[in-house]
């Protein structure tokens, strides 16, 4: 492995300048290779957005385990001037459950609306189905079935609901 050298003052750079034109030489260093071999690799982390609305309150100053499931919805790639980049990641949870220290679990609302859910009960169904279909078009052609015949569907409901 070579070793970098590096000059170093304790007031700075500009302090070795000007010791160099009076003729000085500044104290000479070996660089931190560890450092200097991690300024060019990328970061990556993850940014928590949004809320959940919870039934009961929790206690300021306490300790809490929280599960989070949901999804990655958008990605930030910022440039680091020296080769690498940062990547951030914007998580948006969907079902968020609260541990608190008494073992007590909490589970928040879901926030998410009816068209979003009945998207992943879709999703649910055609994952454990052997549909030679891509998601999308199984998605789109249950959808126009369900237009199809929504006449039936409602009339289905309507019996079920005035039971």
């Amino acid at each position: 492995m070579e070793i970098v050298w590096r000059k170093k003052h304790p007031l700075g750079s500009h302090k070795i300048a000007q010791n160099e034109r009076k003729g000085l030489k500044a104290p000479i260093e070996p660089l931190d290779t560890k450092n200097t071999l991690k300024m060019n690799q990328d970061n990556y982390y993850i940014k928590i957005s949004g809320k959940a609305e919870l039934p009961k309150a929790i206690e300021i100053g306490h300790n809490y385990d929280v599960a989070l499931s949901g999804s990655i919805v958008s990605e930030t790639i910022s440039d680091n001037d020296d080769g690498s980049k940062t990547h951030a990641f914007t998580f948006k949870p969907i079902k968020v459950e609260v541990l608190t220290d008494k073992g007590e679990m909490i589970k928040a609302k879901d926030t998410r609306g009816f068209s979003q859910l009945f998207r992943s009960r879709v999703w649910s169904i055609w994952s454990k189905s052997n549909s030679t279909m891509t998601y999308d078009e199984y998605y789109d052609k249950l959808y126009q079935n369900m237009i199809r015949y929504a006449d039936e569907v409602v009339g289905q409901f309507m019996e079920d609901y005035h039971k």
